[in-house]
C-alpha cells in the first residue's frame, strides 16, 4: 500500500510494486500552446512585437523599418512609400555590418529584399 508523507514543501510518494503496475487512473489534460501571432496581427496591422520584427526596429535603422512597414500595411502605393523603401535600403547598406543579411557575397539576399519590397509596392498600388 502506497503512502504520502509532506516534508515542507516537498510530498513524498510512497508506492509499492503492485500500486505502480496498476493502470494509471489520473486524469490529464495538455494544454495547447497559444497560438502567437506573426508579424502581421489578424487585422492585418503590424504585430511591433513579434521577434521577427523586433530585432530590425531596435537597430540605427529601426525608423526606417517603422516606416517602411507603416508604408505596406496601411496599403499606401504611392512615390512617398517607394521613398521610405529606399531610404530604408540605403540605411541597411550603410550599416551592413550590423545588418549581415544586407550584404552577401553576390548580393543576392539584397536582391531579393529589393525584388520583395518592389513586390509588395505593386501589390499595394494594384489595391488601391
Amino acid at each position: 500500500m502506497s503512502y504520502c508523507v509532506q516534508e515542507g514543501k516537498d510530498r513524498i510518494v510512497i508506492a509499492t510494486v503492485e500500486d505502480l503496475n496498476k493502470p494509471c487512473k489520473a486524469n490529464i489534460t495538455i494544454e495547447k500552446p497559444k497560438e502567437e501571432p506573426g508579424a502581421i496581427l489578424p487585422d492585418g496591422s503590424i504585430n511591433w512585437d513579434c521577434p521577427c520584427i523586433a530585432r530590425d526596429l531596435t537597430g540605427p535603422c529601426g525608423y526606417e523599418m517603422r516606416q517602411a512597414l507603416a508604408c505596406y500595411t496601411e496599403g499606401v502605393s504611392s512615390p512617398e512609400c517607394r521613398e521610405k523603401h529606399l531610404e530604408l535600403q540605403d540605411c541597411l547598406q550603410s550599416h551592413a555590418g550590423l545588418y549581415p543579411w544586407v550584404n552577401d557575397e553576390d548580393g543576392s539576399v539584397e536582391k531579393e529584399a529589393v525584388r520583395r519590397a518592389e513586390d509588395m509596392i505593386n501589390e499595394a498600388e494594384k489595391k488601391s
